[in-house]
């Protein structure tokens, strides 16, 4: 059964089916509304204002008020999908943020300068790391360590860990877990394309229009927030904790997540302002969030990991991003004229 009444509904399908129709969204504002959903239209319409909001003095107002929502136990109202192995995404529509941290928050060179970027084009992204049984469904098998068959399967004897997200996965063995799931004929015939997300999608999604803050959710990450600092511990089961604006949960420990760009220590210095892709080229790849044994301050929305392509770590999973692509035109209904 639907949470939302059928009006608000068919807003997030129509989002849905045409992401880039911006106007929706302060309808689906209104409609949330009209339909006494009052916390739920506020959410939404913050949302909207900090995405579109490139002033860093402006933005301190409503992210606060953001948090206080969230702190709250109100939901986020926002467009998903479902795909064939039960992985949901959520719809991350385009805006501005700013990506790095200042020098206030980290001597790290590779972290600044903080700068606005622009994300032009909306996509879909993970509502969670991919699970135990997500990857095991598409690949035929679990490598986390994690697991039965695991090197840390005594820990979790007695366990369900199909909830759990996949770890012990290399940049090269998600790449081949990809190619798989869009080879999956429901995918294939649905026109989805799935790829990691690039380095400036992942923060701006992990962010979701909270910049002054080293987290977001405030300036310290609490154990009621995420997983985290648990030394000799394990994960926990994705969603655990309450999610960011955009509906997304984990992006803040657990396990550390793969992105699509190579590291370059330098690279925030010479990178364009609109949809950075990385750069061309590079020995490492770059993580993102922290996991379930590091340390608060490694799990901040700007800190950059990075890892030999080849290296599987018991803390170490990934996120998936897609898109669908739009079918082409043939050239009988380009001259029908209707």
């Amino acid at each position: 059964m639907s949470a939302y009444p059928p009006s608000v509904e068919q807003l997030l399908t129509a989002l849905v089916a045409e992401p880039t129709a911006e106007d929706t969204w302060q309808v689906l504002g209104d409609c949330l509304e009209e339909e006494g959903l009052l916390a739920q239209a506020e959410l939404t319409r913050l949302q909207i204002r900090l995405r579109q909001e490139r002033e860093w003095a402006a933005r301190q107002k409503p992210e606060r008020r953001v948090r206080e929502l969230l702190a709250s136990g109100v939901m986020p109202c926002m467009p998903t999908l479902e795909n064939s192995v039960g992985m949901r995404f959520v719809l991350i529509p385009p805006g501005y943020f700013w990506m790095g941290s200042p020098r206030t928050l980290s001597n790290e060179i590779d972290q600044q300068p903080r700068r606005l970027v622009r994300l032009t084009r909306p996509f879909f992204l993970g509502i969670y790391p991919v699970t135990q049984q997500q990857y095991a469904a598409v690949r035929r098998r679990n490598p986390s360590a994690f697991s039965a068959k695991g090197v840390y399967a005594a820990r979790v004897a007695n366990l369900d860990t199909s909830q759990w997200p996949v770890e012990s996965v290399s940049f090269k063995d998600i790449q081949r877990f990809l190619e798989a799931l869009g080879r999956r004929p429901e995918e294939h015939e649905a026109r989805r394309e799935y790829r990691l997300p690039t380095e400036a999608e992942w923060e701006y999604a992990c962010r979701a229009g909270i910049c002054h803050t080293a987290y977001t959710f405030g300036r310290t990450l609490r154990p009621t927030d995420a997983r985290f600092d648990r030394d000799n511990d394990s994960p926990m089961p994705v969603g655990s904790y309450r999610p960011n604006l955009f509906g997304l949960y984990d992006t803040h420990g657990n396990v550390w997540e793969w992105t699509a760009d190579w590291y370059d220590a330098g690279y925030y210095g010479t990178a364009p302002s609109e949809d950075p892709p990385g750069p061309e080229t590079g020995h490492r790849r770059v993580l993102r969030g922290g996991g379930w044994s590091t340390p608060s301050n490694l799990c901040r929305s700007a800190l950059r990991g990075h890892n030999s392509i080849h290296a599987r770590h018991d803390y170490n999973g990934f996120r998936v991003a897609l898109t669908v692509s739009k079918p082409k035109e043939t050239k009988e209904s380009e001259n029908s004229g209707d």
